[in-house]
């Protein structure tokens, strides 16, 4: 479901709109290719990030729903 300022954004920034992302984000975007699983991109993240991605799971599970709920991606 949208959210009800939704409506305003699009008007004032039209259909397309830029999502600010930091290293990490950039990061976990880039390995989204439709063809990696959520197990899959963690461990990749705990191998370039180690210790200051935990917690890993937790963080990437939010991340993605927030994708989602975005419509920046769908589940298979």
């Amino acid at each position: 479901m949208d959210s009800p300022l939704d409506f305003l954004a699009k008007r004032l920034h039209g259909k397309h709109r830029r999502l600010k992302l930091d290293e990490l984000g950039a990061f976990v975007w880039a390995l989204c290719d439709g063809k990696k699983n959520i197990r899959e991109i963690g461990e990749a993240v705990k191998e370039v990030y180690g210790k200051t991605a935990e917690p890993i799971y937790e963080r990437l599970i939010y991340f993605i729903l927030e994708l989602k709920k975005r419509h920046l991606l769908t589940f298979k």
